[in-house]
């Protein structure tokens, strides 16, 4: 029985695992178009979409206070956007910001 145990668990581990890959690799491809990233950067930004989808999913799993679920999730957007922005050049920079102003804008929120 515990070696069923231990299958399922692996089994539902690497779907997690590939989940958070599909979707570090889809916002890595969209950043790369918009940002306009060299090879090196793209490789860099995806372990960071990686880290950040993984330290959430652990936030989401770990927290059950909405409140404090939020403060965590602003926690890494803001490290990941710290860590990102380290990486850029000054006009994918402010491209970035113009994505994130994007992003924010009052009818995009309405949106959402």
């Amino acid at each position: 029985m515990k070696k069923i145990t231990l299958i399922f668990a692996l089994g539902l581990f690497a779907n997690f695992a590939q989940a958070t890959d599909n979707r570090a690799l889809e916002l890595t491809r969209q950043l790369a178009v918009d940002l306009q990233l060299n090879e090196g950067q793209f490789i860099q930004v995806k372990n960071l979409e990686q880290q950040k989808f993984q330290a959430m999913d652990k936030a989401l799993l770990n927290v059950a206070d909405a409140a404090q679920k939020a403060g965590i999730q602003l926690d890494i957007e803001v490290q990941y956007n710290r860590r990102l922005w380290a990486l850029l050049n000054p006009a994918q920079q402010q491209a970035y910001t113009l994505m994130l102003q994007a992003v924010k804008a009052p009818e995009n929120l309405a949106r959402k």
